[in-house]
């Protein structure tokens, strides 16, 4: 059994948003076979853990190069006995390297993305010195976890890493099957009284942190063009509900967005009774990098999903069935044209889509990676 330290440098833990979901849950899954610590900013709430939580890093991006907190590392590796050390992202790669160099741990990155691509693509200055700290992360790195195949080709094509470094880990799903028709029933009828919508209207649902810039202009381009593209296509009533944080500032216009079909429900404490009352699942993203962890989970909760070819990209589309729609990225007559025939669907999400992202069936090549290296 190997001794793994995660470093996490920011928020994971109460696991509310997609990319926090993909990381906790990962860590708790991994536990089962292996001994796992998390060593995390001091924002967690490791009350309901299952696996040591220790949040002593401080709540800011500067910690990943400062000095100070590469030695809190290497404290952690001696006092703990870390055999692993797994590296959430590649921002902590310089500790890592100098972690492995100096304390003969194995170093894994747990890349969700490529980070350098998803900045430029967000039009940020500095994406090409990423770049470059990716990239050797990336070659110095004994094991590399990527959530797509897309990026695993990537990095081997562009960072020059070697095929045996590499490990392809979706995003798992806590879910091996859909959820029986009674609970669904029973969502809708909480949620339509809540906002008050009426029986005959369709329940669409968009979610995500939304004052990230992706997921803002997602929401954005819903309430201004898909909204009344959709509604000059049919006299069918509907309901966009968005839920998701609008923290930051910068994005508070988007709380100005307005439209007779649309309900923003803010960061909700529960996103369960939502997708359970939902008609159709949207995301269309088209910005961004690594799997769309909201998909994922849309689809294990029996959701028809309409998404941009960007969003859909790293889910196999063989195990979806028609629950996965799949629309040419800014072709958003197609997509809307999509969403009608989605609410419609009465199919299921097939067994071979919980066979392959049922977290136990993920986690357990990579355990047995480890055991390897």
């Amino acid at each position: 059994m190997a001794k793994i330290l995660s470093v996490v440098w920011y928020q994971i833990l109460p696991a509310r948003f997609g990319g926090q979901k993909g990381i906790a849950e990962f860590n708790e899954h991994l536990s089962t076979f292996h001994k796992v610590y998390c060593l995390c900013s001091r924002n967690n709430d490791p009350s309901k853990a299952t696996y040591p939580v220790m949040p002593e890093l401080p709540v800011s991006r500067r910690q990943v190069g400062n000095p100070v907190y590469w030695n809190r590392i290497f404290q952690k590796i001696r006092t703990l006995g870390t055999t692993h050390l797994i590296l959430e992202h590649c921002y902590y790669g310089l500790a890592g390297m100098m972690a492995k160099r100096m304390l003969g741990v194995k170093m894994i990155v747990h890349a969700h993305n490529i980070e350098a691509t998803r900045f430029r693509e967000m039009g940020k200055w500095w994406w090409s010195l990423l770049w470059i700290l990716e990239k050797w992360t990336f070659r110095k790195a004994d094991l590399i976890l990527f959530k797509t195949q897309e990026d695993l080709d990537y990095a081997r094509n562009r960072f020059g890493v070697k095929d045996e470094q590499c490990l392809v880990v979706p995003f798992g799903l806590n879910r091996d099957k859909i959820p029986p028709a009674a609970e669904k029933l029973q969502a809708a009828q909480v949620i339509r009284k809540k906002y008050d919508i009426a029986p005959d209207e369709k329940i669409l649902l968009f979610s995500g942190t939304l004052d990230y810039a992706p997921n803002a202009n997602a929401l954005a381009l819903i309430v201004d063009t898909l909204i009344p593209l959709l509604s000059s296509m049919t006299e069918r009533p509907f309901r966009v509900i968005a839920c998701g944080r609008i923290l930051d500032p910068s994005y508070h216009g988007l709380l100005e967005l307005n439209h007779d079909h649309y309900t923003y429900a803010g960061l909700v404490d529960d996103l369960h009774p939502y997708l359970l009352a939902a008609d159709v699942f949207l995301n269309p993203v088209s910005e961004g990098g690594g799997i769309k962890v909201k998909t994922m989970e849309a689809l294990s909760y029996n959701l028809p999903v309409v998404s941009t070819s960007h969003s859909a990209r790293g889910i196999n589309t063989a195990h979806t069935g028609t629950r996965l729609r799949v629309a040419p990225d800014e072709n958003w007559d197609a997509f809307c044209h999509l969403i009608l025939d989605a609410w419609d669907d009465s199919s299921s999400t097939p067994e071979a889509f919980f066979r392959e992202y049922y977290w136990p069936s993920v986690i357990r090549p990579l355990a047995e990676k480890i055991e390897t290296l």
